[in-house]
């Protein structure tokens, strides 16, 4: 761990994070907490099923697409419950949950990896950005996400969508990562045009609900 650098990465992917939620979450607190605990809850429920798959299948592609499915179910679906349970039914209210959703992702994973990294002070600025700007597209798709399942409140078919949505995502980024070996920036490109996309679809679900 280098020091300075890994303090400058915790401030640049979180003290945007924490400013906007203190800004959306200062008078619905528990929409946040419920956020994070959403994503923590679904991260533990799947990691035995993938950990047990993962010691009967050695298929990179075929534990990408089961990751990728196990995500979409099990975070979808916590994430529809808790919107559910919550009420989480207006826009701001759905911002804060999302954004909650992602600060605990970010936390549980960004977070220890700058700080038990060896390697960051060998590492130029433009090998550390792209880790940055995942984390700042992964609250994005978190947020879009959270609007689709709100619309699954009065229409069951946007769970579904959700789902998938959410697999399609993870598959895309894993197989292009980890299968075709695409560089880090390319990557990030590719999943951040299919999170703006996502995002689009997302709006245009809010304006034909609410």
């Amino acid at each position: 761990m280098d020091g300075p650098v890994s303090v400058i990465l915790l401030i640049l992917v979180f003290a945007p994070l924490f400013i906007l939620g203190f800004y959306l979450g200062r008078n619905t607190p528990k929409l946040l907490l419920f956020g994070g605990m959403g994503w923590v809850l679904a991260l533990i429920l799947r990691i035995i099923p993938l950990n047990l798959f993962q010691l009967l299948v050695h298929d990179l592609v075929v534990v990408i697409g089961y990751s990728a499915v196990l995500a979409g179910l099990f975070e979808e679906g916590m994430r529809y419950w808790l919107v559910k349970r919550t009420k989480t039914l207006k826009l701001k209210a759905g911002l804060t949950f999302g954004l909650g959703w992602g600060i605990a992702e970010a936390l549980v994973i960004y977070f220890p990896s700058v700080l038990l990294s060896p390697t960051i002070s060998s590492l130029g600025l433009l090998d550390l950005l792209p880790g940055v700007f995942e984390r700042y597209i992964a609250v994005l798709a978190h947020i879009a996400l959270t609007f689709i399942i709100m619309g699954a409140i009065s229409s069951r078919e946007y769970l579904v969508v959700a789902v998938v949505a959410h697999a399609v995502l993870d598959w895309v980024a894993g197989l292009a990562y980890y299968v075709m070996k695409l560089p880090v920036w390319q990557v990030e490109g590719l999943v951040a045009v299919y999170t703006l996309l996502l995002a689009i679809y997302a709006t245009y679900t809010i304006k034909k609900i609410y």
